[in-house]
């Protein structure tokens, strides 16, 4: 804007006097000078010197870069904490310079500048900025001089700091750190930093402009506001990293770089880990050392363990580490450690000191061996090794509960009764970490002994009988005694179904089952165990060698009541499966045929189908088949079930029937039979009809019905008179004399 003037340099004035302004308008791209970064003062000046209307449209205008000394110079002649202010203020709403009277243009000018030098220059794509404006009518100016400001803008006198008025955060937290960074690397340092930054900054009300300025001014001294977000607890995972690998971290002061090496600590992830490896320093190592004593992170204090254990400072750390831990009363902090030194290499054998330092911290060594113990890896091994059996000391002896876990790993040879029950007092976990290790290290001979009553009254628990369980099922063959102690306490912990191991002793077995048994179980308890214990022996996987040892806990426990709750546990199994008798012994048959109605009658049937198997065309069983009908029917089994086995004898013809029915009518009249004679009238009647009646088939009746007709022709003229002769052996021999009679007829017969 020029006053209009004539030759002479006059202004002229239109035709009510008033002055004639002349306005030039020129239109500038942003980007027509990307390299240059020229200032107001530059555009300014290469504009003023032209003329309008322009001869071909349109100029190349050439821009010179700033003078940036001169810049520097101008916002500090101007007061930097003045032009600071109003750079912040700027960011959130328009700014005007109001004075009676505004200084020169030069002044004006450069201030604009002075100003929007303390913002990246990107920003100047979108800024406006005026050297003077009524301020009467609407307009976009965002940073100018004028006679007034109204109220949607801030209102500042030259050279005057104004009261602040509330600011946005991110303003507020820019004019923080605007001046704290020119207060730290000076005004130069810090203008030519922002004037790097070309890249279009949008000025608009729907952008947080100030909140995209605070992140360029943050970048350029990152370590600092990553500190300041660590301490308003507003950083997130990787900052402080990132700060770090961008600076030397020697260069940065002791409180800020303490803070980000403290914070990599704590997000401590694989990147984290990698970066303090390269930077390690004795503060770093220092930095980690607190870190894994205090976070509450274990899996990052154990990768910082990791990391620490290939440098020397590991041995002096771990002893800060359990001496801090001794000073905390929270027992949680015991247990952490404890976990933290097991993610640790095993120490050295001679480390007297550390091994003392545990063993006067009760809970955390007993932590210690449970976490170790639980991971049963060659590490933990180490460790228990060094723990229950390093080093003698006499002023830290080893305490008696320590010792099952020395047995456990194989270091010491035996444990006492004692020692089991000072480790109990440490609850169940301590007993299932000793059965852990036991388990895998194949200590179980040495273990369970001396454990098992402990672990008998820790299965009283429901959560400690199910770890039991957990922990005893599926274990490789033991020996008998050692087995019988792992099944009856599965047998406790009712985990024992059908989970049954061949047992290479069943008398040694039995022995140990039976005792503990009796020694160790309440009567209640007892009981159920040992139904527990049959019916996972006799289960269908091992079934038959299982009954041996059921057979020989029963003889061990006959003269208990337990003895009856054996043959309760067997029976189901006997009775699924009835040929499984004969392997029992004669009086643990009988004992089961008595107890059970089904069985009885079953048994016998197998029994004659077992003898009928091995018969052949010229055995004579036929006595002992007899003999077992009989039975079969004074328990109640029906001829027909009786016929039904017969027909599947390979050897059956209707001479060797009719035989086997003369005998069973012979065996029938013996004394303990009533009424004698009758009842085997009504027997002989009974088959002879079931025969007739085709319950062994057509064939076999037809057959059988020539057979009574040719001993009726015979010198045995009925069944009555055939029973009634003679003592029993005369009996017999009429019997044979009259069914070879009678086969001879018969076949004479055929013959004709």
């Amino acid at each position: 804007m020029d006053w209009a003037t004539d030759e002479t340099g006059r202004r002229i004035s239109d035709g009510t006097g008033r002055p004639i302004i002349a306005n030039r308008y020129f239109d500038v791209a942003f980007e027509a000078a990307p390299d240059c970064q020229a200032g107001y003062l530059e555009l300014y000046t290469a504009i003023a010197r032209l003329q309008l209307p322009l001869a071909h449209g349109s100029v190349s205008v050439r821009l010179p870069a700033a003078n940036l000394e001169h810049l520097v110079e101008d916002v500090d002649s101007l007061g930097f904490e003045w032009v600071a202010t109003l750079a912040a203020l700027l960011l959130d709403r328009p700014v005007m310079v109001v004075g009676d009277q505004p200084p020169p243009l030069a002044d004006r000018i450069r201030c604009l500048d002075a100003v929007v030098a303390l913002l990246p220059y990107g920003l100047r794509a979108n800024l406006v900025a005026g050297t003077w404006t009524p301020n009467a009518a609407e307009h976009e100016i965002d940073l100018g001089f004028a006679d007034g400001a109204n109220n949607s803008q801030f209102q500042v006198g030259w050279q005057q700091l104004p009261a602040l008025p509330a600011l946005s955060a991110s303003t507020a937290r820019y004019l923080e750190e605007v001046q704290r960074q020119q207060r730290r690397n000076g005004t130069d340092w810090l203008v030519r930093r922002l004037w790097q930054h070309t890249a279009p900054l949008p000025l608009a009300p729907d952008e947080d402009v100030a909140a995209a300025v605070l992140r360029v001014l943050e970048n350029e001294d990152l370590p600092h506001a990553v500190y300041h977000r660590i301490q308003s607890r507003t950083a997130v995972a990787g900052e402080a990293r990132a700060a770090l690998a961008s600076t030397d971290p020697a260069e940065l002061p002791a409180e800020i770089r303490l803070g980000l090496l403290r914070q990599v600590a704590v997000d401590g992830d694989e990147q984290d880990l990698h970066l303090l490896d390269r930077l390690w320093s004795g503060e770093v190592g220092a930095v980690l050392g607190e870190a894994v004593a205090s976070t509450a992170a274990e899996p990052v204090a154990a990768r910082y363990v990791a990391l620490l254990a290939r440098r020397p400072e590991l041995t002096a750390m771990r002893h800060r580490w359990v001496r801090d831990a001794a000073h905390r009363p929270d027992p949680a902090a015991h247990v952490r450690m404890a976990r933290i030194l097991a993610a640790s290499p095993p120490p050295a054998e001679d480390d007297t000191t550390l091994r003392a330092l545990v063993l006067q911290n009760h809970t955390l060594c007993l932590e210690l061996a449970v976490t170790v113990a639980n991971r049963a890896d060659e590490p933990a091994i180490r460790w228990l090794r060094w723990l229950a059996d390093g080093t003698p000391d006499p002023s830290h002896p080893t305490p008696d509960w320590l010792r099952p876990f020395g047995v456990a790993v194989g270091a010491r040879p035996a444990m006492q009764h004692a020692d089991a029950v000072s480790l109990a007092l440490w609850g169940a976990r301590a007993l299932l970490a000793v059965l852990c290790l036991a388990r895998a290290r194949d200590t179980l001979p040495q273990t369970l002994p001396v454990l098992t009553p402990e672990l008998l009254r820790a299965a009283e628990q429901p959560e400690a009988r199910a770890s039991i369980g957990r922990l005893l099922t599926g274990i490789a063959t033991q020996s008998a005694a050692t087995q019988a102690f792992v099944d009856l306490l599965l047998a406790a912990c009712e985990s024992f179904e059908g989970a049954a191991r061949p047992v290479d002793d069943a008398d040694a077995y039995a022995s140990v089952a039976a005792d503990l048994l009796r020694r160790l179980f309440t009567p209640d308890r007892r009981r159920m165990a040992t139904v527990q214990l049959v019916r996972g022996l006799t289960g269908p996987r091992h079934q038959r060698s299982g009954l041996l040892v059921a057979t020989a806990l029963a003889d061990r426990l006959r003269p208990d009541e337990l003895h009856r709750h054996v043959l309760v546990a067997v029976l189901p199994a006997v009775e699924e499966t009835p040929a499984l008798l004969l392997d029992l012994p004669a009086v643990m048959q009988d004992e089961l045929v008595e107890m059970s109605p089904a069985l009885r009658e079953r048994a016998v049937l197998e029994r004659i189908s077992a003898v009928l198997a091995t018969c052949t065309e010229d055995d004579d069983k036929l006595d002992e088949v007899a003999e077992l009908w009989r039975r079969a029917l004074l328990l109640g089994c029906s001829v027909e079930s009786v016929l039904q086995r017969l027909r599947a004898w390979p050897g059956v013809t209707a001479i060797r029937l009719y035989d086997l029915v003369y005998l069973l009518v012979i065996a029938l009249t013996r004394p303990e039979i009533q009424p004698g004679a009758r009842a085997a009238d009504r027997v002989a009647q009974h088959v002879h009809e079931a025969v007739l009646g085709e319950a062994m088939g057509a064939e076999m009746a037809a057959e059988y019905r020539d057979v009574l007709v040719d001993a009726q022709e015979g010198r045995c003229t009925g069944w009555r008179s055939a029973v009634r002769c003679g003592p029993a052996s005369a009996r017999h021999t009429a019997g044979r004399s009259c069914v070879g009679s009678s086969a001879a007829n018969r076949n004479h017969r055929h013959e004709r």
